[in-house]
């Protein structure tokens, strides 16, 4: 087991559009810290990611960072914000590795449509700022959907800018709860247009971005099957997979004893993702095989 994303609280001050944890912030959830040591116990990793919602938001967030960085001090920490309280991480910055801001576009109409909270893009290129002025990694991770699709090379050009050394492209799986918007996404076909051009307009910024969508079909074994990672959120449900957040998990980390209580065979693919498939209206086109959304490129 390479990664564990606690998810320390359903709570956020903003409220995206394509967000999976939209159902849980109704009645808010935050991780107490007898879940996170127990999450820590369980496998050895190398590396935590503090996720949430809106990890900042925790009151227990700095308690988190020194506890692992006291008792596990080989793992590697890294943050995902979007830019709430930069003044916490700073603050803690001797405890992590990186931080990963999320960032919808190179401009207020892109970004604080898209999450939802108006004066969000200000405040989050600030937070970028000041991070990077204060040594510490910044990466940016950003969702393409139909609002911010034509706007993904403007978006790469102002994070080189910025000083931002990577971008993290995700992809918009169109679960049912997204805010009930069903054309959220992108078209499989848009998405190989946008991955063809990433080569030509990423000038001296790293790219990642997830192969989403293919034209052959090899045989590969999803990431649950390598158990390459696993997240856990604030009651202690266990998911092996992003895919299946919108579901009831049957796992949960305050019953696990040992790691053979921790199976999930129930939840492998092979081949093709299925899961993907059933998830992304537009991934029905028969043109197109889905591949497992931690199938990433570099570039």
């Amino acid at each position: 087991m390479k990664n564990l994303y606690l998810h320390v609280t359903d709570d956020c001050d903003h409220n995206c559009m394509y967000c999976y944890n939209n159902g849980r912030r109704k009645n808010p959830k935050v991780m107490e810290m007898d879940t996170v040591k127990k999450a820590l116990t369980i496998f050895p990793y190398d590396q935590v990611t503090i996720t949430g919602g809106e990890p900042t938001t925790s009151y227990l967030f700095d308690d988190i960072l020194k506890l692992i960085s006291i008792e596990y001090p080989i793992i590697k920490i890294r943050v995902d914000s979007n830019g709430y309280d930069v003044n916490k991480i700073i603050k803690n910055r001797q405890h992590i590795s990186e931080v990963r801001v999320s960032l919808d576009g190179d401009l207020a109409i892109y970004h604080d449509q898209i999450r939802g909270k108006p004066g969000s893009f200000a405040k989050c290129v600030d937070s970028i700022t000041r991070l990077i002025d204060n040594g510490i990694k910044c990466e940016v991770t950003s969702t393409i959907n139909r609002y911010n699709y034509n706007n993904v090379e403007d978006l790469i050009g102002f994070c080189e800018k910025l000083g931002v050394g990577k971008i993290n492209f995700h992809i918009v799986t169109v679960y049912g709860y997204i805010n009930d918007d069903k054309q959220l996404g992108i078209s499989a076909d848009q998405w190989m247009k946008l991955v063809s051009t990433f080569k030509s307009v990423r000038g001296n910024i790293a790219i990642v971005y997830p192969v989403g969508f293919g034209s052959s079909n090899p045989y590969f074994k999803c990431c649950i099957q390598n158990l390459d990672r696993i997240s856990v959120f604030p009651g202690g449900e266990i998911y092996p997979c992003a895919l299946y957040f919108g579901d009831t998990s049957e796992l949960n980390i305050n019953d696990v004893k040992s790691i053979g209580d921790v199976d999930f065979e129930g939840w492998v693919c092979f081949g093709e993702c299925t899961r993907l498939r059933s998830l992304s209206e537009q991934a029905i086109n028969k043109k197109y095989f889905t591949k497992c959304i931690y199938t990433k490129k570099l570039i």
